[in-house]
């Protein structure tokens, strides 16, 4: 389902990646396992990192398919159905405000870290 998302993401990067890279890495006689390893990979670092990121925070807000599948019952309850189940089900608006809450600090905790180790700082 996330797979054109990923792919698209993936394909523009590796459409970046200067073929001058690759060309002198084929000269210099790397096999084909070594140019991916010390060309392309660095390269896509970055990218699968995002991607991790995005992917990590789409599931923790994952809740359509859970609900409608499972309703968060049989131990599926996930921190969004549990968010829901309190605003609606127990009429709990402080319970679900506060989660709600729990839930955005983890996630801005996530985005720091990968600001933070990849973000390159670029001197003029």
């Amino acid at each position: 389902r996330y797979f054109p998302f990923a792919f698209l993401f993936l394909l523009g990067r590796l459409q970046a990646v200067p073929g001058e890279l690759e060309e002198a890495a084929r000269v210099d006689g790397a096999t084909p396992t070594q140019r991916f390893r010390h060309i392309l990979l660095p390269q896509l670092m970055p990218v699968i990192a995002l991607l991790g990121v995005l992917r990590f925070i789409m599931t923790f807000n994952k809740f359509d398919d859970v609900y409608l599948l499972t309703g968060g019952s049989a131990g599926t309850e996930v921190v969004s159905v549990r968010v829901y189940q309190f605003l609606t089900a127990r009429t709990d608006i402080g319970a679900a405000a506060a989660q709600a809450v729990v839930l955005a600090v983890v996630l801005i905790v996530f985005v720091a870290i990968y600001l933070r180790f990849f973000t390159g700082r670029r001197e003029v």
